[in-house]
């Protein structure tokens, strides 16, 4: 570089004026940074070892080079730079404002699964989890548009009533039934519908299985591949017929 000889002549002082040495090594560090050359500016901090902040400053190249890229919309290489920069002032958060960038940068393009990963990145960054919502929600719209029933129907319950999606599931179960009637067979094991079944009311009901006893008539015969409940046939003992007991009830309405 541009200092390079200068670097050479400070080696020649020794063990002389090591806190002018010090002071040069600093001086030209600073005039790297201002030249973006972040690993050089770096290299000759680190080499003014104890002087003044220089120990500091060995980090902050590498922050100006994220801002620089960040500037540029190069978002992996950003990230990549304020890695670099450790602990130097607010790096860590902007890691995540490189990646939630990135992730609104997808989004503008529909590029809807790279968003999601962008997002997730960011580490709950500002609105983040929302916006990965919406991605998601969208994802689920494009597979609906394409005809991909199963996927879109399992992929809005999974928004967990975000927006419409309830209302998006519901407008697709006949052709998401008919796709599974089509493409399964006796023996089979797919999934339909959620319960909770985890203990764990904190996250979303898990999906439940269904094993294919038999197919015939445009019907199938399911039996769950789990237990996913205990109820009585009858909530009060007395005489009761299938018609009028709460088992029924519940499997009409709660279920």
């Amino acid at each position: 570089g541009k200092y390079a000889a200068g670097e050479a002549s400070l080696a020649s002082f020794g063990q002389y004026g090591n806190e002018q040495v010090a002071a040069n090594y600093y001086a030209i560090g600073e005039k790297y940074l201002e030249q973006h050359q972040w690993e050089e500016a770096s290299f000759a901090f680190k080499k003014a070892g104890s002087y003044s902040d220089a120990k500091a400053r060995s980090s902050e190249p590498f922050y100006r080079e994220g801002e620089a890229l960040l500037a540029e919309n190069k978002w992996e290489d950003a990230a990549a730079a304020f890695k670099k920069a450790g602990f130097y002032s607010d790096a860590n958060v902007r890691i995540n404002e490189t990646y939630y960038m990135q992730g609104l940068d997808f989004m503008a393009n529909a590029n809807w699964s790279a968003a999601i990963e962008a997002f997730q990145k960011a580490n709950f960054y500002k609105d983040s989890a929302d916006q990965i919502k919406i991605c998601e929600y969208n994802v689920a719209v494009a597979l609906k548009n394409t005809g991909k029933y199963k996927e879109a129907y399992d992929a809005f319950i999974a928004l967990n009533g975000h927006a419409d999606s309830k209302a998006q599931a519901d407008s697709i179960l006949n052709e998401h039934r008919l796709e599974i009637y089509q493409s399964t067979k006796v023996g089979d094991i797919f999934t339909f519908g959620s319960y909770e079944q985890d203990a764990n009311t904190v996250n979303v009901k898990e999906y439940i299985e269904w094993l294919v006893l038999a197919k015939e008539n445009n019907r199938l015969l399911l039996l769950s591949l789990y237990a996913l409940d205990s109820q009585p046939y009858n909530e009060k003992y007395t005489w009761v017929t299938w018609e009028t007991c709460t088992l029924r009830k519940w499997l009409n309405n709660d279920f």
